[in-house]
């Protein structure tokens, strides 16, 4: 099976930092730190693989590229494929 890079932008992991430094207050940093984890997982195990599977996020028509979005939990993923590579998946934002 095709595996697909995923790289995760400087802005996506800045939103991740400022939930994970929101969950330490709320919850644990235990639980932040859980939290953290599932999300990093899902998104790279699944769009290191299915990319394509997700649909396309209202932006979309926006955006020159192709813009798709995934949902885990509450927290909607918005990435691209790169039409350079067609092998990479760039995470470019996570918002609440």
């Amino acid at each position: 099976m095709k595996r697909y890079v995923v790289i995760i932008e400087e802005s996506a992991q800045a939103d991740v930092r400022e939930s994970y430094n929101w969950g330490r207050r709320r919850w644990s940093k235990y639980q932040a730190q859980r939290w953290v984890h599932q999300l990093r997982t899902a998104v790279l195990e699944q769009l290191g693989v299915v990319p394509k599977a997700f649909p396309l996020a209202p932006e979309d028509d926006e955006f020159s590229e192709e813009i798709r979005q995934m949902v885990v939990g509450r927290y909607r993923i918005l990435f691209l494929r790169s039409k350079a590579t067609k092998s990479t998946s760039s995470m470019f934002e996570a918002r609440l």
